[in-house]
């Protein structure tokens, strides 16, 4: 589980400094949000932000945040780019950008979001989006 939890972080381009067992509230490097970890699920302290994976290791999400200075969708756009994804859906509800791409074959979702005064930035694999869409919207800023 650990090797696999590696390469995925060394696939983003990540760095792992600290891993939580589940179930528990995460909270950012900085200070900066928070976000539920289910019970069976490992979050992982990356740069800026963190990794989850389920037990399985059919699901991850990496998520990252920045200061609300840069406009949702560049932000997006640039994610999207940087993997060298080709985009296949793409929406916008809320403030909240929504983009399904393939990389390498894989279907993976890069969801760009406000909260109050920061963006968080997931990259979403694996076969239950839905799941961690809700998941994501367990983020909050941490005051």
């Amino acid at each position: 589980m650990k090797k696999m939890l590696c390469a995925l972080v060394l696939a983003c381009g990540l760095f792992a400094t600290q891993v939580f067992a589940a179930p528990q509230t995460f909270n950012s490097p900085a200070g900066k949000f928070s976000i539920d970890v289910p019970q069976g699920w490992t979050a992982q302290t990356v740069d800026m932000g963190c990794m989850l994976t389920d037990a399985k290791g059919e699901n991850s999400m990496s998520l990252q945040y920045r200061k609300a200075d840069v406009d949702p969708k560049v932000l997006a756009n640039a994610v999207v780019e940087s993997m060298k994804g080709k985009l296949v859906k793409e929406s916008e509800e809320e403030g909240t950008i929504v983009k399904i791409c393939t990389v390498d074959g894989v279907e993976v979702m890069v969801v760009v979001a406000p909260v109050d005064d920061i963006l968080t930035c997931a990259i979403i694999g694996g076969p239950d989006k839905q799941g961690m869409l809700d998941l994501l919207k367990t983020v909050q800023e941490v005051q």
